[in-house]
């Protein structure tokens, strides 16, 4: 899920009945009810733990990606989780 700065609502994260099926239409639900503008995307994998994260990177380092806002942050955060 991403957001713009003006469709940014805390309210998508309210009472939303997490690692359940009902977290789509829930959250969906809270995002029509505040008349923001919805796109789906077609579904893709999760990113909950720290594995998911590396298989992320990895999947996305030396890519047209590597240089966005994202990754640039994960760079730095590696970086230092290796140094610690």
């Amino acid at each position: 899920m991403g957001f713009t700065k003006k469709g940014f609502t805390p309210l998508a994260f309210d009472d939303i009945p997490w690692s359940t099926p009902d977290v789509f239409n829930k959250t969906y639900d809270i995002l029509q009810q505040h008349k923001r503008v919805i796109h789906l995307l077609p579904p893709w994998y999760d990113i909950d733990t720290y594995e998911d994260l590396l298989k992320f990177y990895n999947r996305n380092k030396e890519t047209p990606r590597d240089s966005s806002t994202t990754m640039t942050a994960l760079n730095t955060y590696l970086k230092k989780k290796e140094n610690v």
